[in-house]
């Protein structure tokens, strides 16, 4: 049996503590460009990734447009043969994109 790994990266800068969650909050609704150098960004998921590839596990890694990969991520993800892969910001949007 195999398993599928999906990470889905919703909050730029997490949400381990009350600055992070307000700041990813923060560029979640009101910035759809990413700050990439900016303090923190996506640090969890670097460590993730840091993880997954040190045990060889690869994944579909799905990304907002606010929490587009920097070439730190970019280059973990390439390493590591995961996939990326981009989700609509609003719920539902896939269900809009299709023919009727």
């Amino acid at each position: 049996m195999s398993l599928i790994l999906r990470a889905d990266v919703d909050k730029p800068y997490g949400h381990s503590n009350l600055i992070r969650k307000v700041s990813s909050k923060w560029v979640e609704e009101f910035f759809s460009i990413p700050f990439f150098g900016s303090i923190g960004y996506l640090t969890h998921q670097i460590q993730f990734l840091e993880y997954c590839n040190s045990m060889h596990i690869a994944g579909f890694m799905y990304h907002r447009t606010c929490t587009a990969p920097n070439a730190e991520v970019f280059e973990l993800l390439s390493s590591g043969g995961h996939k990326l892969c981009f989700m609509p910001r609003i719920p539902g949007a896939w269900k809009r994109l299709r023919p009727s």
